[in-house]
């Protein structure tokens, strides 16, 4: 439908392992439409020289600069061939309990990934803790690894399976394919059954009803617009919550919320 058959050839051997934290076991039910092919050449010593389909597409001194580079450059291919098709990105997580999917729409800071975090260790199949793609009132997720901040362990007692998961950068970030700890990660494309307005709170987690025109207006400052005109923003924003039950989820420090999701089922 949309996403890349991705291969990078890298040389360096520390090179290579850093720019595998971008690799991932996620399981698509479409086929990829494009390749994309990177080339790294060089060393930390020398520096770093980055290939696109021959072509130079960047330098740089590190294995963390690569890193980025490669993220940006597959994912930015991505997401033009998406929006170019008629897809909307929406800043926002996807998760499903026994069939029945949610969409989690938040800022950054609200704590969509320890939400998702404790949604996987209640059992969920979480898709995507960062981004997906809507059209027509379906929803795909954007495949990555899980980026999780060291704060949500804190949270997420029950997940001490994240200690084993690889890092990268200052703090630490936690790169977590939920395959590597024997979880399941399917990313289905169909609607949504609940859009969830995630909120943060000092206090207890609590779940409220929600009404459908503020659930709109939160999926639209959420999107990552390329080339989409108003109108086209507008529409796939409303055809994605329009079949949707919405709520208002206050996710607070007791670590209740993924329990209150459930308990929508």
């Amino acid at each position: 439908m949309l996403w890349h058959d991705v291969g990078v050839d890298i040389e360096d051997g520390l090179a290579f392992q850093q720019v595998g934290l971008i690799a991932q076991r996620a399981r698509y039910s479409v086929p990829p439409e494009a390749d994309v092919r990177l080339t790294v050449r060089g060393s930390a010593a020398l520096g770093y020289e980055a290939r696109d389909a021959g072509d130079v597409c960047a330098r740089a001194g590190s294995v963390d600069d690569i890193l980025d580079i490669a993220f940006g450059r597959v994912y930015r291919r991505a997401a033009e061939l998406a929006s170019l098709k008629g897809w909307l990105r929406v800043h926002g997580a996807l998760a499903s309990v026994n069939g029945h999917r949610f969409a989690v729409i938040g800022a950054g800071s609200t704590g969509k990934m320890t939400l998702a975090v404790g949604m996987l260790c209640e059992g969920a199949n979480v898709e995507v803790d960062e981004s997906f793609v809507t059209q027509d009132g379906r929803a795909l997720g954007v495949a990555r690894r899980f980026h999780v901040k060291p704060g949500t362990a804190a949270v997420v007692t029950s997940a001490t399976w994240l200690a084993d998961a690889p890092t990268f950068g200052d703090p630490a970030i936690r790169a977590v394919d939920p395959t590597e700890h024997g979880f399941a990660w399917d990313l289905p494309v169909g609607p949504v059954d609940e859009v969830i307005l995630l909120r943060r709170t000092d206090g207890p987690s609590r779940l409220e009803p929600a009404s459908a025109t503020e659930a709109v207006r939160e999926v639209i400052s959420q999107t990552f617009p390329l080339f989409e005109k108003r109108g086209s923003i507008v529409r796939q924003a409303t055809n994605l919550v329009a079949r949707c039950r919405c709520h208002a989820l206050h996710a607070g420090p007791d670590g209740n919320a993924p329990v209150l999701l459930e308990l929508l089922v």
